[in-house]
């Protein structure tokens, strides 16, 4: 059993004891005692065997079974939007592809939202709604697909735990940034599809700006990438 698994049954334990009263220990407490444990490896002992008897422990393994299906779901989900975004760019019946409405198809969402994060990532977190959206999405169809009496208290055991460790936003922000990294990779290899198998003819010009300013733009957006080689 790994320490994770361990600290979250003490923690259901807690909670569940904090909202209903002591559970009964009776059976546990007097072999616990006579044990040569350290204070911390009795309390953890004690959750484990009353987490097993009330069924926390097989609620917390298929909530953890269940939240794997839930990321795949995203997953599956993120890399057909990939490709969405690629044909959006590139996809049209016109073969004639201005550069610049490519770049914000495939990239300017990526960027608007990878911008948001960095300022939400320094602003205190007041409540649940400031965390990562993707990742709340996860969370949100993770409940949705848990079943039994513990269903709400089983996540609440892990994100108090994370809380304490001031986790949680980190937690969230990798499945967030997992996600869209899958949506990035998928519309790439698609736009090497397409660009494999049509034939494209890309232009600077709109009807608003030059090709000058538009290959400034093209300068000022790859700066940064430059100076990463």
């Amino acid at each position: 059993m790994t320490k994770l698994t361990e600290l979250w049954q003490t923690e259901a334990i807690r909670l569940k004891e904090h909202h209903h009263g002591t559970m009964d220990d009776s059976a546990y407490i007097y072999a616990l005692r006579a044990q040569q444990l350290s204070p911390k490896q009795k309390v953890i002992s004690r959750a484990q065997r009353l987490a097993s008897a009330s069924g926390l422990t097989q609620d917390i393994s298929n909530y953890r079974s269940l939240a794997k299906y839930a990321l795949f779901l995203l997953l599956v989900l993120s890399v057909f939007s990939g490709i969405g975004l690629a044909y959006a760019a590139l996809g049209s019946r016109s073969s004639e592809v201005n550069l610049l409405s490519a770049w914000v198809a495939i990239l300017g969402l990526h960027a608007l939202s990878f911008t948001i994060w960095l300022v939400y990532l320094f602003v205190p977190k007041r409540n649940d709604k400031d965390y990562p959206l993707l990742g709340k999405l996860w969370l949100w169809i993770t409940k949705k697909l848990s079943r039994g009496p513990n269903a709400s208290l089983v996540p609440n055991a892990l994100f108090s735990l994370t809380r304490q460790q001031r986790s949680t936003s980190w937690l969230l922000s990798t499945i967030s940034h997992a996600l869209w990294l899958t949506v990035l990779v998928s519309a790439l290899a698609t736009v090497f599809f397409l660009l494999s198998t049509r034939r494209y003819t890309f232009v600077w010009e709109t009807t608003i700006l030059s090709a000058e300013s538009l290959e400034n733009i093209a300068y000022i957006l790859g700066l940064i990438p430059s100076w990463l080689g």
